[in-house]
């Protein structure tokens, strides 16, 4: 999830080529933690376990792209307000507020969590502990690294 810059210059071409690239691997990212979590899910419900926590797997990605959406509409000056004061005009443009960034951290957090946990479940036949599956949270945090280590054993599921 770290950004890519491609090349700081005036000109906006590689800016725009830099915004591309890390959409696509945001979206690739979350499409891969979405595809372990539900392969790891169904090999769980094949052995008849059931993981509570698994219920909110999809909420957590509707909170993630829709505060991905609302920083990205604050951030572009597309939603702005003006108010006055004593004959003055004030135009205030919200630029990503705190708390969407939290809740956006806080549900990538939550899905890869449960995505871990699944994996690491469906691997022991039995509900995880979260110190079963903290080395896979942090493959999943590391995923340049962990996609070779977490991938194999998604395939094996």
């Amino acid at each position: 999830m770290a950004g890519f810059t491609l090349y700081s210059s005036s000109t906006p071409v590689f800016d725009y080529i830099t915004i591309v690239v890390n959409v696509i691997g945001g979206i690739s990212y979350l499409a891969w933690v979405y595809a372990v979590g539900n392969k790891a899910n169904e090999s769980l419900q094949k052995q008849n376990i059931k993981l509570e926590i698994f219920k909110y797997f999809n909420f957590g990605f509707i909170l993630i792209i829709g505060s991905v959406l609302t920083m990205f509409f604050l951030s572009n000056g597309i939603v702005t307000s003006s108010f006055m004061e004593e004959g003055i005009t004030f135009h205030v443009s919200y630029t990503r507020p705190l708390i969407v960034a939290l809740i956006f951290i806080a549900s990538l957090l939550f899905t890869v969590l449960i995505a871990a946990k699944a994996l690491v479940s469906a691997e022991q036949n039995k509900e995880a502990e979260f110190g079963d599956y903290f080395t896979t949270l942090l493959m999943f945090a590391v995923s340049w690294i962990g996609l070779w280590f977490i991938q194999p054993r998604a395939q094996k599921l």
